[in-house]
């Protein structure tokens, strides 16, 4: 079966079309050219799995597909065709839609595509403890300004 990769939505920023099919019980989610990451119902991730019920919701392919050959429609579908949601579906543009009975294309966050690939969610250089240990410095000096009251003393 050919592996397709992700592509970027052509309305929201930071989000992307990715294709997903489902066969023999699992899901198969192509995260880049070449590399695709598969699961079971149980470890399909949630963000996922909140939007795969609406691709589904398509009277075109709903039903029992056990039973269906699904070569002669990846066979039909070319490249471009599979990222573009078709008309009757516009109102899913945003969250998934269903190619074939067995092909999804999935709406997806930067942060969500990144967690199937494996990387880093908190790519930010920044590093919060400097800035922790920054305030509690601004902090401690608060306190020795104050520090020639007596402890009982009240500011109010």
């Amino acid at each position: 079966m050919k592996v397709y990769c992700p592509m970027p939505h052509h309305i929201l920023k930071k989000h992307w079309r990715v294709p997903m099919w489902h066969t023999n019980g699992s899901y198969v989610v192509c995260v880049d050219k070449n590399y695709t990451r598969k699961f079971t119902d149980e470890t399909l991730p949630i963000f996922i799995r909140m939007k795969l019920p609406f691709a589904k919701a398509t009277a075109k392919y709903s039903g029992n597909t056990a039973s269906i050959d699904y070569e002669p429609y990846m066979s039909v579908l070319r490249d471009p065709d599979l990222y573009i949601c078709p008309d009757d579906m516009k109102d899913l543009e945003n969250i998934a839609w269903q190619v074939s009975p067995s092909m999804y294309i999935i709406v997806l966050h930067d942060t969500d595509l990144n967690s199937l690939r494996g990387e880093s969610l908190t790519k930010d250089t920044h590093d919060t403890r400097s800035k922790s240990k920054k305030e509690s410095k601004t902090n401690s000096r608060r306190h020795k300004l104050l520090s020639f009251l007596p402890s009982n003393w009240r500011l109010w």
